[in-house]
C-alpha cells in the first residue's frame, strides 16, 4: 500500500510543525500513528497535542495509557513507541531513527531528518536519498522533500535509486 515517503525539513521546531501536520490528516478524516522511541516521548507528545493551541485539541491516545486493543483501534491519532499499525492508520509520522517496520501498511510515511542527527553528517540530501532507497528496497515508493526556507515550504521530488525486491 505504501506509495510515498515525505521528508520535512522545517525551520521551526518540530514541536510547532508536527501538530499542524497531524491536524491536516485528522481534518481529512484519516488516521495516523506518531512513532516515537520511548514511553517518555509518548507522554511528551501526548501533552503537546492537548495543548498546542488554545482554541481546539486533537483527539488522540498514546501507548502510555495502556488501552485495550479495541480502544486503540478506534483512535484517529495514536502515539506509540511500539512498531505496529494499531489503529489501521494510513499515515505514520516517524520520530525515530529507525525505518518503519510495517511500511507496507501505510499510504504515507512522514520522516523528519532532524531525528536522524546522529547519522546525517555533512550531506543531508544523500542521507535522505539513502533512507528513501531503504524503503524502496521493500516496496514501491516515491519520495517528496518539503523544506522550509524563509517561512515558505519548497517541494522537491526524490526518485529511489533502487527498486523493490519481488518475492
Amino acid at each position: 500500500m505504501l506509495s510515498e515517503v515525505v521528508f520535512y525539513v522545517p525551520e521551526s521546531p518540530l514541536e510547532n510543525v508536527l501538530p499542524v501536520l497531524v491536524e491536516k490528516v485528522y481534518a481529512g478524516q484519516e488516521r495516523c500513528i506518531i512513532h516515537v522511541d520511548t514511553l517518555e516521548q509518548c507522554t511528551k507528545w501526548n501533552a503537546k497535542l492537548w495543548t498546542y493551541t488554545t482554541i481546539s485539541f486533537l483527539p488522540h491516545a498514546s501507548s502510555a495509557q495502556n488501552l485495550p486493543p479495541h480502544r486503540v483501534a478506534m483512535q484517529p491519532i495514536f502515539i506509540t513507541h511500539e512498531r505496529r499499525n494499531e489503529n489501521m492508520a494510513k499515515f505514520v509520522f516517524n520520530l525515530t531513527s529507525n525505518l518503519v517496520e510495517d511500511a507496507n501498511t501505510y499510504q504515507r510515511i512522514v520522516e523528519f531528518p532532524e531525528y536522524w542527527q546522529s547519522w546525517l553528517g555533512d550531506s543531508q540530501a544523500s542521507h535522505i536519498q539513502s533512507r528513501l532507497d531503504a524503503y524502496a528496497s521493500i516496496c514501491s515508493v516515491s519520495g517528496i522533500l518539503w523544506k522550509q526556507q524563509a517561512g515558505e515550504w519548497v517541494r522537491s521530488a526524490y526518485t529511489p535509486s533502487v527498486t523493490a525486491k519481488r518475492a
